[in-house]
């Protein structure tokens, strides 16, 4: 009995709704615009899930772009101290290239033999690693020299290794070469002059 009257109300609720679709204007189907210009003069027909709006869109972008900004930018303290440290490390840097290395350069040149030796090989190296392309070549000089004289063999080995030799080392390696073959007592302070003193 009480499926028979389930049943009765949901063929009753079906035709209930049948009959108000069927009385409501959408179903007319003379009030449907079913040409492509009444769609696109119509504003119920669109694909938009809401109106659009340019500026409130603009407004939250700048918004974000602001908070971003805010994040992003250093604190005052933290701008303070590099500025600080960058200012600190400007003086360091001149006084040691204008107090420090005359200084150590009048030094070596009033040294004795033994003492200017040992000054010479930390000059110079101090020097190649400042980019002074005369002090490098000095420590290539000296390297050749003392391979040369040590080691037996050594002008074949350097004309051996010569064509696996970098290009960017190829100026300095020339340098070995040259002075590995030379079998001359020259010095190479006669042909390279290193100094850390700028020529004013």
């Amino acid at each position: 009995m009480s499926n028979s009257l389930s049943t009765s109300a949901v063929i009753i609720l079906l035709v209930s709704v049948m009959t108000t679709n069927s009385n409501s204007p959408s179903s007319d189907s003379s009030t449907f615009p079913t040409s492509p210009e009444n769609k696109t003069s119509d504003p119920s027909f669109t694909n938009k899930v809401a109106p659009s709006d340019s500026y409130s869109m603009y407004k939250h972008l700048m918004e974000v772009k602001d908070n971003i900004i805010e994040q992003e930018s250093e604190p005052e303290v933290v701008k303070t101290v590099k500025t600080a440290l960058q200012t600190l490390f400007e003086a360091a840097l001149k006084g040691l290239v204008k107090g420090f290395l005359p200084h150590v350069e009048r030094q070596r040149r009033e040294a004795t033999d033994d003492t200017r030796t040992y000054l010479d090989i930390v000059m110079n190296t101090i020097g190649a690693l400042l980019g002074r392309q005369e002090c490098s070549e000095i420590i290539a000089c000296r390297t050749g020299k003392f391979v040369g004289h040590k080691v037996p063999g050594a002008s074949l080995g350097v004309m051996m290794i010569e064509g696996i030799v970098p290009k960017s080392l190829s100026s300095w390696f020339g340098v070995v070469k040259t002075a590995v073959i030379d079998r001359s007592d020259q010095d190479c302070d006669e042909d390279y002059q290193c100094s850390l003193v700028e020529d004013e």
